[in-house]
């Protein structure tokens, strides 16, 4: 449907400007077909980006962008993650709250020259995975880290560090295995270890690396300012997309999708990777890991679906 979708804007967009049509989807194969290594497949375009991670004679439909049903999507992703979601967030709070800044800055070698910069880049990523802090919490952070004495190239590599915090870890776990997440975790913090030794040298080269580190971090009380006011905006925006996904049928919405009753991903029934029926009910799944866990316990599933 998105492909018709675009061909017919193709037909009616003259002007140049934008390219749409059948034409500008493509397929890939990432890594080397295998019969026991993983690679992955992936088909895309405009609106469209699909990604199957294929071990074996198992595949998974990873992370995908279908950009229509925005609502369904939103929630659903929220339906899957919640529990790596509130672990992080909970373990975070508590972490800000009572471990003292100073106690981050041990672990960092000062004084050193170049191997100070070379041991805080690597640390820091080590410090974001067990914080616990991802892109909302890590810039205050960060800053506290720069106060308490880390260096620049360190406080770069812990802020890309974001990637590789341990709530995230676990959902690269749920999507792609085991294996595939270690992977990931050990490319992740050497990309960003060798990011931020870089960019301290561009800005130590540059001679932009602050001489100053401050005192106060953040406001430690209420304050009626713009955050404040995009916070409520943006509660706003979730209660009306939560609206729309309970809603869909109504609207029109929901045709061709369901709800992976394991993981609670959304996906189209058209591609699932495996399908079950329970009780005279239908069911669709992610992957084949899911479909297998459900047809181990379905009972325990169904109401979920």
């Amino acid at each position: 449907r998105i492909i018709e979708a675009e061909e017919t804007l193709n037909q009616k967009e003259r002007s140049g400007n934008v390219i749409f049509g059948r034409d500008e989807f493509y397929l890939s194969i990432l890594g080397t077909p295998s019969t026991t290594e993983p690679w992955l497949l992936q088909f895309g375009g405009h609106h469209l980006a699909l990604n199957i991670t294929i071990i074996g004679d198992q595949d998974v439909l990873t992370p995908s962008l279908i950009a229509v049903q925005p609502a369904s999507y939103t929630v659903a992703d929220l339906t899957m993650l919640r529990r790596e979601l509130v672990v992080g967030y909970v373990i975070a709070g508590f972490l800000a709250v009572m471990v003292s800044n100073d106690v981050w800055n041990v672990v960092f070698l000062r004084g050193h020259g170049f191997w100070t910069s070379a041991q805080n880049v690597i640390v820091g990523p080590f410090i974001a995975i067990i914080s616990f802090v991802c892109s909302i919490g890590n810039v205050p952070m960060a800053a506290a880290l720069w106060r308490g004495g880390i260096s620049f190239g360190g406080v770069i590599a812990f802020i890309f560090a974001d990637l590789i915090a341990f709530p995230l870890l676990l959902i690269y776990r749920k999507y792609y295995g085991t294996q595939i997440a270690l992977r990931l975790l050990v490319w992740f913090w050497a990309v960003m270890a060798i990011s931020g030794l870089v960019v301290e040298l561009i800005f130590d080269t540059a001679g932009l690396i602050p001489t100053s580190r401050p005192r106060n971090i953040a406001e430690t009380s209420f304050h009626w300012n713009y955050t404040t006011i995009l916070n409520l905006a943006f509660l706003a925006v979730a209660g009306y997309l939560y609206w729309l996904y309970r809603n869909r049928e109504r609207l029109g919405g929901g045709t061709g999708y369901a709800i992976d009753p394991v993981c609670g991903m959304q996906v189209q029934t058209a591609n699932a990777p495996a399908h079950a029926r329970h009780d005279e009910q239908q069911f669709w799944f992610c992957s084949d890991h899911c479909a297998g866990k459900f047809q181990s316990d379905p009972a325990r599933f169904a109401g979920a679906g």
